[in-house]
């Protein structure tokens, strides 16, 4: 395709690319560099210590979720955010662009809808609309702008707002070098990862019970939420150094040789997870995870192939898998399976994890499809 001038706005709170939390920064970050190095003239719309290769604007100099720390109450936020949607218009209106693609959700859809662009205006929804941060009091607002194109991290995540006028589904896509499915030996000593948040919804405690219960290593890398604390003393009440590990949260590289050196990715998220970036990280990695069928995760984990999926209750049957135990009991045998198998079947395994992350959740791949996306909607802008 010809190169396009593409804007792209991400929020004031994290910088691109996060140095650690972040997944929709990250995501950004992989996105506005894979559209630069093929040729498109990219503007981010983000904060000044942000570090990217195409063009940077910005109001803010910094994030203003410093270290993880809030630095704004949230009045004070709130007004930080629509001034930065308010400058981020003003540029839009100042130069010409082809494609606006926002990552930012309800508000700047009004701003789009009161300035009247003449070129397309696309949101990707990283949200779930389930959650303890989430609701469903966004929907009915969402629904007003159905002239407006949307894109989805999943077919699942439609469900919810099926109304929507979703124009495509576009699956994340991580950066993973080949050199991390080399990590793993036998020879290491064997251990399960959980990496990401501690907190029930991601399946925290889940994870645990089976390390206990099993008796095999869980290494948990994760970091935990100010506002959830009773979450974090329940969890730490496992953690024994024995059975469960827990690092805290840690950066990129080392979230990545923990993957890649884990026997398999213990990850029974509880909600309706949009596209979570783990489990592709860990399918880079070559690593196999077993899951709980919520949000994503059965379109990202191929059941028996590249992992385990399991379903959580009697009462949320979501497919047909390999194992039929359900819940805890279903995960305690879908782990077990792994530790059970030959080394061919293992690597076999692992081998295929990889395949799929390059078919399917690659930079590469996201970047094309993209770009599919914003073909299409130039195509329709002239119709």
């Amino acid at each position: 395709m010809k190169p396009l001038k593409i804007a792209v706005l991400a929020g004031p709170l994290i910088a691109v690319p996060p140095q650690k939390y972040g997944g929709t920064e990250r995501i950004v970050y992989n996105l506005v560099e894979g559209l630069h190095k093929n040729g498109h003239d990219v503007t981010l719309f983000s904060t000044g210590d942000s570090k990217v290769n195409c063009k940077l604007q910005y109001l803010f100099k910094e994030e203003l979720w410093k270290g993880g720390v809030m630095t704004k109450t949230q009045n004070e936020l709130i007004h930080e955010r629509l001034n930065h949607y308010y400058h981020f218009f003003e540029m839009i209106r100042k130069e010409k662009f082809d494609i606006v693609h926002s990552h930012e959700g309800l508000i700047p859809l009004f701003f789009a809808d009161m300035v009247k662009l003449p070129i397309p205006f696309l949101t990707t929804i990283h949200w779930s609309f389930q959650g303890y941060a989430y609701d469903h009091s966004d929907l009915p607002i969402l629904y007003q702008f159905k002239k407006y194109p949307f894109i989805s991290l999943s077919l699942n995540q439609r469900k919810t707002g099926p109304e929507l006028n979703f124009a495509a589904n576009v699956y994340n896509g991580v950066s993973v070098s080949s050199e991390y499915t080399g990590y793993y030996s036998e020879a290491d000593e064997s251990y399960m990862a959980f990496v990401g948040r501690i907190d029930n919804e991601k399946g925290i405690f889940e994870a645990v019970q089976v390390a206990h219960l099993l008796k095999k290593k869980l290494i948990v890398a994760a970091k935990y939420d100010s506002n959830r604390m009773d979450q974090f003393e329940k969890f730490k009440s496992y953690v024994d150094n024995k059975y469960v590990v827990f690092l805290g949260e840690v950066g990129e590289q080392q979230k990545l040789e923990i993957i890649a050196k884990a026997k398999l990715l213990l990850m029974p998220v509880n909600y309706e997870d949009t596209c979570p970036l783990v489990p592709l990280e860990s399918l880079g990695c070559g690593t196999p995870t077993v899951t709980f069928a919520y949000g994503a995760l059965p379109e990202q984990i191929s059941d028996g192939q590249t992992g385990y999926v399991v379903n959580s209750s009697k009462d949320n049957i979501r497919g047909d898998w390999h194992f039929k135990t359900l819940g805890i009991d279903g995960l305690l045998e879908a782990v077990l399976a792994i530790y059970s198998m030959s080394q061919t079947e293992y690597l076999t395994m692992r081998n295929e994890c990889r395949k799929q992350y390059e078919q399917k959740f690659s930079v590469d791949v996201m970047v094309k499809n993209y770009e599919n996306v914003y073909e299409q909607n130039l195509i329709n802008l002239k119709k």
